[in-house]
């Protein structure tokens, strides 16, 4: 048994020992950020992720003071980006911001070189967007009761794009297969505003998933048409096109979360003060108007909260996946 003395000796130490990490960590938050911040978006330029990421980087500069450089990343559902911060030091310098498709849903279709669950620490949410349905103008669908009318009298001819196996905008079409009973071609393209949209324009592909972003122009211009939009109220960017749950499915709501992420073991320190000045951004009016050009609507959580939020959806898409024998390994 030690002696008295040696175990209070011992437990000095100790506390001294926890109050030097606590001093350090304190140093750390302070210091922080002492130069520029490199925020990889997971995604191709252009698109709804793309749009959002940048709107973040250039608010978290202002309250920072150092740069903030958004990388795009894309590729393999969003997992090259992503593993790209999973292996950078853990300080604070380098910063994902994603969706949750490639961080929940599309582990599903590949074998992940990393954990999503344990390699990456959720900071903030920033927003949440819902998708649409666009055909050609040369489509005789004028919305989307029509197109599923049209897809049940022609089983398996018609085709629908998405940005990738796997993806949010994926499974929105999967959902709608499972809740109208049709059977439509999946077309996978690479990127939320690549091939897809000019397939669609020519009416090579008969319709596509997608976000408000990459197709707002092409609507404003004419060679688009949006079917109906897939959030639970109206959007305000398009007010005329009804939701889906008015089209007569009751409970079909489905967006993406984006958020900002860091490699698991930077210091908490920082953590905690980045998730403070994001979500104050995320809360902002500012912030909210420029998102709501986009079809994104206010939605703010940080760490745990956001955490148990990606869970939460990763397993609603995992039990679809589940129950419709969908296959995410085309």
């Amino acid at each position: 048994m030690k002696p008295e003395s040696k175990i209070r000796n011992e437990l000095a130490l100790t506390s001294v020992a926890m109050l030097m990490l606590m001093s350090c960590q304190l140093a750390i938050g302070q210091d922080y950020p002492s130069k520029p911040i490199k925020m990889i978006a997971n995604n191709s330029p252009g698109g709804v992720l793309d749009t959002l990421s940048r709107l973040v980087a250039g608010s978290l500069s202002q309250r920072a003071g150092v740069p903030v450089a958004v990388e795009n990343k894309p590729g393999a559902g969003g997992i090259i980006g992503a593993e790209a911060v999973v292996r950078s030091a853990p300080d604070g310098y380098t910063l994902l911001f994603s969706a949750l498709d490639g961080l929940g849903v599309y582990p599903l279709a590949v074998k992940m070189p990393f954990n999503t669950a344990t390699d990456l620490l959720p900071i903030a949410k920033m927003t949440e967007a819902f998708g649409l349905y666009v055909t050609s103008v040369k489509s005789p669908a004028k919305n989307i009761k029509e197109f599923i009318a049209l897809a049940k009298a022609q089983p398996g001819k018609l085709s629908i794009a998405s940005n990738g196996v796997g993806s949010t905008n994926h499974m929105n079409f999967e959902l709608l297969k499972a809740r109208a009973g049709i059977d439509i071609v999946h077309v996978p393209y690479k990127g939320s505003a690549a091939a897809g949209i000019p397939d669609t324009i020519s009416g090579r592909i008969d319709a596509m998933v997608t976000g408000i972003a990459p197709i707002r122009s092409h609507v404003l211009n004419g060679v688009l048409r949006v079917l109906v939009v897939t959030s639970p109220s109206r959007s305000t960017v398009f007010p005329d096109v009804p939701t889906m749950i008015e089209s007569g499915f009751p409970s079909y709501v489905s967006g993406s979360l984006f958020g900002v992420f860091a490699p698991t073991g930077t210091p908490q320190e920082i953590v905690r003060k980045l998730a403070r000045e994001l979500s104050e951004i995320a809360s902002s009016d500012e912030f909210g108007a420029l998102t709501a050009k986009i079809g994104a609507v206010k939605s703010v959580s940080v760490m745990e909260e956001f955490g148990r939020q990606i869970a939460e959806e990763t397993r609603l898409w995992h039990t679809l996946a589940k129950e419709q024998n969908i296959r995410l390994s085309e």
